[in-house]
């Protein structure tokens, strides 16, 4: 059974990455991007259908967030309206997700700000802020060294290094499911992986098994 759980993880990840490379063909960038934002959305509501999932924004009463990609929340939490878009109380909000189709240095600075935003914003609860990418333009070891994880060669695996600078401190968790390789002590190895923030140590945890996407998925389950 757990074979076969793990041969759909497989082909959810497949299907996403399918859809991307479908999508290709809409010329307009924010059009494109606004696409695979709604076959995510569609993916996880369709797997918790005890979730609200939305976008818009975020707000509690006084300070407003930045616009948000994907926000889910429990089905009874009020929401407010607006056209295609949802405001929703910050207090409500379990999850924020930012979709990036192809993961810039910039775009992780970005969205560490923008989390932090959130974060401040009045309430009981904090929503859980992560970056959910297609690809990134820059190598993995570089990626990973900015939440602490550096490679070891000699054993092949990569380690936390707590010494190390926390770069980005209110991102909650960062997804990759990208289909590109990259050269690593002569083996070619994924550019995927999923990290999330560990509230115990302070630091995240790192997971380089195969398909990265049933991490994300665990972390829905878990909402």
């Amino acid at each position: 059974m757990q074979k076969m759980f793990e041969r759909y993880f497989e082909y959810n990840q497949a299907l996403l990455n399918a859809q991307y490379g479908v999508s290709e063909i809409i010329e307009h960038l924010q059009t494109r991007g606004e696409v695979r934002e709604d076959f995510i959305r569609d993916l996880i509501i369709k797997r918790k259908r005890n979730l609200l999932v939305g976008t818009g924004f975020l707000s509690d009463g006084q300070a407003q967030s930045p616009q948000c990609d994907i926000i889910i929340a429990q089905n009874s939490a009020p929401v407010n309206v607006l056209g295609q878009k949802i405001c929703l109380n910050v207090a409500d909000c379990k999850l924020v997700v930012e979709v990036k189709s192809n993961l810039t240095a910039q775009d992780i600075k970005q969205y560490d700000e923008k989390a932090a935003r959130i974060k401040k914003m009045m309430g009981q609860s904090k929503p859980v802020c992560g970056i959910f990418c297609y690809k990134f333009n820059f190598r993995k070891n570089t990626l990973l060294r900015r939440f602490r994880y550096v490679y070891d060669a000699e054993i092949m695996q990569y380690n936390e290094n707590p010494a190390l600078a926390l770069e980005y401190p209110n991102i909650d968790f960062i997804i990759s499911i990208s289909e590109e390789e990259e050269s690593m002590k002569n083996e070619n190895v994924k550019k995927q992986f999923f990290l999330i923030k560990n509230e115990v140590t302070g630091g995240y945890s790192f997971f380089n098994d195969y398909p990265p996407i049933k991490h994300f998925w665990r972390l829905i389950d878990g909402l």
